[in-house]
């Protein structure tokens, strides 16, 4: 089986049949067409049944050495050939969500009215639920991914994300080096859109397919960027794949942009607390959409609003880190990271509205009356390239499941449904794929970046 065969492992798949809850299809479903990074994940199942366990070890074997020295041509021993092992640990987290709907929203009326069925369970589940959860695990394998110790920044000559100027885009001289790594490597590779062996599949940004495409058209080689439509009708496609180009298969996702995680050119602290809801204007967004509540603030008040302009994609994040090679950088492995398009200032009182409202609380004191930060610097381009299976390994403890907690207010009129799950990433066979930290073309609104 190649590599991109092996794709439809998920968190459900070694559940035995007659141990899956009723509505298991509808999460696997959903989880299937949407995911991206995740999709390139293989499962483990912890097999103890001790759903207290914290941590998962698997070992593996290093194989004895071929030494091809000739031996006597009349000895009776040999020496036994050296046999070691290697382990890894998988460390199991929880991770969940919820919903909550008046009894009398149009989702539980249907559901109910149903008797509960399944497919009105499946319209709530697709309606936000379910793509909670298929965001959750595919930030936490894209993450998992990027600890790779397999990377490139830039044109190859950095070891940061401060290494990285407007010049590092993108080069089919950085695909030819990302094949001869994984050659060297012994890397197996996916299956070609012809069926032949030999490509390798990478997720990464839009900008980074624009820069690219553009560097095969200046290089005379347009022809040679193979769209979807031109492969054969047996070809299997991959979630959101574009492409191939120098024997790479191209899945394009904006997730693979972490923003404003480079060099900074701005940054202020949100001086007042900021509630789940707040931070949409009351006007409408681009003239067409009035976004968020008219009881919300429309706004969120920062120390300076300085190097800010209207369009920017900011992002608004309580930690900062070094860790990256930026100062107080933004940390991309923050939950609680908004990324958010600007459509006004307010210059004189310092407050900033956005194209969306900010969906989760900003109002635990950091200190000195500091709730947050909003930050506007370079994008960081990630191209995750993988030639092989078992990159990186979910440890699956329990697998994502609903809850159907009882109504517990008054008049029992809400209605709540929750996801949880006791599951672990962890790089398993770094060598098999390798990741590219680039500068990438960028646009929204207005002109190009």
């Amino acid at each position: 089986m190649t590599f991109d065969l092996q794709y439809p492992s998920n968190p459900w798949s070694n559940v035995s049949t007659n141990q899956r809850e009723i509505y298991d299809p509808l999460l696997r479903d959903i989880f299937m067409e949407r995911a991206i990074f995740s999709r390139y994940v293989t499962t483990q199942f912890n097999l103890n049944g001790d759903q207290r366990t914290k941590t998962m070890h698997i070992t593996s074997l290093i194989p004895p050495h071929p030494n091809f020295d000739p031996i006597g041509l009349r000895s009776l021993w040999a020496d036994a050939s050296h046999i070691d092992s290697f382990e890894r640990t998988i460390t199991f987290n929880r991770y969940g969500g919820k919903v909550a709907y008046h009894e009398h929203d149009d989702l539980i009326t249907y559901w109910r009215q149903s008797g509960q069925s399944l497919p009105g369970l499946n319209r709530i589940i697709r309606s936000g639920l379910g793509q909670h959860m298929v965001d959750t695990l595919d930030y936490l394998a894209r993450n998992a991914f990027l600890s790779g110790s397999f990377a490139l920044y830039g044109q190859s000559t950095g070891t940061d994300f401060s290494a990285i100027s407007s010049t590092d885009k993108i080069t089919t001289q950085l695909l030819d080096d990302i094949h001869l790594g994984m050659s060297y490597r012994n890397v197996p590779y996916a299956s070609a859109p012809n069926g032949i062996q030999g490509n390798i599949v990478c997720v990464t940004s839009p900008g980074v397919i624009y820069d690219l495409k553009r560097e095969a058209s200046n290089n005379g080689e347009s022809a040679a960027f193979i769209d979807i439509v031109k492969y054969a009708d047996s070809v299997r496609l991959l979630n959101s794949e574009v492409g191939t180009y120098r024997n790479v298969r191209f899945v394009q996702t904006p997730r693979a942009t972490l923003y404003n995680c480079g060099t900074i050119t701005a940054q202020a602290t949100i001086t007042a607390p900021v509630t789940a809801g707040d931070g949409a204007p009351s006007t409408a967004v681009d003239g067409v959409k009035t976004v968020g509540q008219s009881a919300a603030t429309h706004y969120i008040t920062v120390s300076s609003v300085a190097g800010f302009s209207v369009n920017d994609i900011l992002t608004i994040h309580t930690t900062r880190t070094n860790a990256y090679g930026i100062t107080n950088g933004v940390d991309y492995a923050d939950g609680t990271v908004h990324n958010l398009r600007v459509v006004s200032i307010d210059s004189g009182n310092n407050r900033i509205s956005f194209d969306r409202p900010v969906m989760i609380d900003f109002d635990t004191d950091l200190g000195g009356g500091v709730y947050g930060y909003v930050t506007k610097g370079r994008h960081i381009h990630t191209a995750i390239f993988l030639g092989g299976a078992d990159g990186v390994v979910m440890g699956v403890n329990v697998p994502p499941r609903l809850h159907f907690p009882p109504a517990v207010d008054d008049y029992e009129s809400m209605v709540r449904i929750s996801w949880d799950a006791y599951i672990g990433n962890t790089v398993f066979n770094p060598e098999v794929f390798e990741v590219l930290y680039l500068d990438g073309s960028f646009r929204v609104k207005g002109p190009r970046q």
